[in-house]
């Protein structure tokens, strides 16, 4: 009996440290992300985390990786390589126009 509850909080201890570490790489992955678009937008980090907070919303990936041209005021992304989309800010940070995979994305989530 004891040494099935030893077993046990050994598995949880594996297990919760194992959970912290995906965590903390998704919280990298985050802040680079934010980084990311603040260098794209040229704007404060607040601004970015805004704007990224929104295509998060929306369920765009964080992984991305974006143009530097800007097409008709918006800013293209993909995901390793292929095209997937665009999005346009107003001045306020919000975004106004979201295209995910050929899907207008604002219009789905209204």
């Amino acid at each position: 009996m004891d040494l099935a509850i030893g077993l046990a909080l050994i598995a949880l201890i594996i297990y919760s440290r194992f959970n912290k570490k995906k965590e903390w790489k998704n919280k990298d992955e985050y802040k680079d992300a934010v980084i990311q678009l603040m260098e794209l937008l040229r704007c404060d980090y607040k601004e970015a985390k805004l704007v990224r907070d929104q295509l998060s919303r929306a369920a765009v990936p964080l992984r991305l990786y974006y143009s530097t041209d800007i097409i008709d005021g918006c800013y293209h992304f993909s995901d390793q390589g292929n095209y997937i989309g665009y999005f346009k800010i107003n001045d306020r940070y919000t975004i106004i126009k979201l295209v995910y995979n050929d899907i207008n994305l604002l219009d789905v989530h209204a």
